[in-house]
């Protein structure tokens, strides 16, 4: 219980630094943050924006980062990208790490999102000598760009190799907002672990989307006669 006491204040502050970083630019650039500790603070995590600073793909939308040291690993965030519109939304997190010892370290991705309503996440991938030792978990958060209220949900612990979930996500009531994607990393011991992790709306959401913007379209068209 105090676990997770201390883990929902600490996500309190990381969504309250991330959302002031995204109400800074309404439209906030894809970004990337490798952090040694669930709230990014206190130093030793590497933070990527699209088209930044170790960003390798010039692609507007995507980051790779490779070769980065955090919390006792070496790490590569391979491909993030962001879809954050019809015709394609989605938010994408493929990471690939190798620890050399004990390991607590998270990836996290977040993006403005346009689309409201339920979400489906799917995280799939391979971690060496899995067990209740070496464990991955899979975070969606999300909350209004105006600053909260936000809404967590976890994949549970992921203790097979190879590793499969697909599990939903009540989303945003509001649009546009700011979707975080978050892979928990725990190991005792040193090995390797890989994975991706894609969260899409689900199908009831692009419904009602496009039904909205069918609606906006007969309005122009009939305020244009």
């Amino acid at each position: 219980m105090n676990r997770f006491i201390s883990k929902s204040f600490a996500l309190v502050a990381l969504v309250g630094g991330m959302t002031l970083a995204s109400v800074a630019n309404s439209e906030a650039a894809l970004q990337v943050w490798i952090c040694n500790d669930y709230s990014c603070v206190g130093g030793g995590d590497v933070y990527v924006t699209d088209n930044g600073a170790g960003d390798n793909d010039p692609t507007l939308g995507s980051i790779s980062a490779l070769g980065l040291n955090v919390g006792g690993m070496t790490t590569s965030v391979n491909t993030s990208t962001s879809h954050p519109l019809i015709p394609d939304p989605g938010l994408d997190l493929n990471f690939v790490g190798t620890s050399r010892g004990a390991v607590d370290a998270y990836f996290w991705a977040f993006d403005d999102f346009a689309v409201s309503g339920p979400l489906t996440g799917k995280i799939g991938g391979t971690n060496d000598g899995a067990g209740a030792n070496n464990t991955l978990e899979a975070l969606i958060v999300t909350a209004p760009n105006t600053g909260g209220p936000y809404s967590t949900t976890s994949s549970g612990l992921l203790t097979t190799d190879p590793f499969s979930k697909t599990f939903s996500s009540p989303g945003s009531a509001v649009s546009p907002y700011v979707m975080w994607l978050a892979v928990h990393v725990v190991r005792a011991d040193g090995g390797n672990f890989s994975g991706d992790f894609r969260v899409v709306p689900e199908p009831v959401s692009l419904s009602l989307l496009g039904f909205g913007l069918a609606g906006v379209a007969i309005r122009r068209r009939r305020q244009g006669r």
